[in-house]
């Protein structure tokens, strides 16, 4: 380890496995990119009960489907390879990810089971026993009980939570609601992805990892409650496909368009020189290939790479949400997040549009 990395302390120093070093993608940057999943998908015809609110086809952060009294009930998973060495954070990050969608639509976490694809030729035991205990510890933080889980013996190292949760109808936020007019905030810096590839090549300065990984661990349970006392109607969170992907799907969903001021969107420290250096993973690359047929840049920004930050693949990111401008200012001034643009009329008519002033 580098030595300005010495001062990254885990609750587990397992110096002899490192865990990204096999990952051939991390985090949520393994995920299928939107333009293959969206042909993969195009054609199947599944059953949709009718009792179905918002399923496979409505491209939300999870299903959610109307009990007998009235409740709803949201379920989500996902799973990915190694973002962090430490298999512990590995396991909080995991979690956290995976809870967040349901953070993310209003609902209260209920129960979980662990998804778990381990290479047990390739680590001792105590690996993924650290493994399976940060991920647990995230679920006893969000006070939802883990029921069970499924292990398979895999080349390569993946964990992850299927979570299910519970909102009532006045709560649950969805990606289609949003209003023109509103303003946006998002709840957590951007550059895990650029963070952790640099991590993983032993570039990353001690202060981004710090940031990043704390970042990460981090539940979205704040954001979710300030969304319900506030009556929130639309929000997502940032996760594979980055904030340019999870804002154009609201864009699609609400039949919007959005502006964002890339000085106004928080970043983790030194992410714009790792910008620089080239260190940002596949799937950031992916996610601009697939978005920016939609996106505009004004002025200065067409000559600069900084604007790529909103195509980095974020794994455990922040909830991004619109308010009305009063609240959305209150929101930002009580520390919830930062104003990062506004929501405006889809004046193309044709596809929606992301505008980077």
């Amino acid at each position: 380890m580098k030595p300005y990395l010495h001062g990254l302390t885990t609750k587990y120093r397992m110096a002899d496995y490192k865990l990204t070093r096999d990952a051939t993608c991390a985090g949520c940057a393994a995920k299928l990119n939107q333009t293959a999943l969206s042909s993969i998908l195009s054609g199947l015809d599944f059953y949709r009960a009718p009792e179905t609110v918002l399923g496979m086809e409505d491209y939300d952060d999870a299903g959610v489907f109307r009990l007998k009294d009235g409740s709803l009930l949201l379920q989500t998973l996902d799973f990915f390879p190694p973002i962090v060495d430490d298999p512990f954070s590995f396991g909080m990050i995991a979690a956290a990810n995976s809870l967040s969608d349901i953070y993310a639509m209003g609902g209260i976490p209920l129960t979980a089971l662990n998804i778990c694809c381990f290479p047990a030729d390739k680590y001792p035991p105590e690996v993924f026993t650290a493994i399976l205990q940060g991920g647990g510890e995230k679920l006893r933080e969000a006070k939802c009980t883990l029921l069970g889980g499924h292990t398979v013996v895999d080349d390569d190292l993946k964990f992850g939570v299927s979570v299910s949760g519970i909102a009532q109808e006045n709560e649950v936020v969805s990606n289609a609601a949003a209003k023109p007019g509103e303003l946006l905030i998002l709840t957590k810096p951007l550059g895990t992805g650029i963070a952790t590839t640099a991590l993983k090549a032993d570039l990353c300065p001690l202060e981004t990892a710090k940031a990043a990984i704390n970042s990460m661990e981090k539940l979205n349970k704040a954001s979710r409650n300030f969304m319900v006392k506030e009556k929130v109607r639309c929000a997502t969170d940032i996760t594979g496909f980055g904030l340019a992907g999870h804002a154009l799907e609201i864009c699609r969903a609400s039949k919007v368009s959005m502006v964002f001021h890339l000085d106004d969107i928080p970043v983790f420290p030194h992410i714009y020189e790792l910008i620089s250096m080239g260190l940002m993973p596949a799937g950031s690359f992916k996610n601009k290939e697939n978005t920016h047929e939609n996106i505009s840049l004004e002025g200065k920004l067409k000559n600069t790479i900084n604007s790529d930050i909103i195509y980095d693949a974020q794994t455990s990111g922040g909830v991004l949400f619109s308010l009305p401008p009063e609240p959305a200012k209150a929101a930002e001034k009580n520390g919830i997040g930062k104003i990062i643009g506004e929501i405006t009329e889809n004046k193309t008519g044709r596809r929606p549009l992301i505008t980077i002033s």
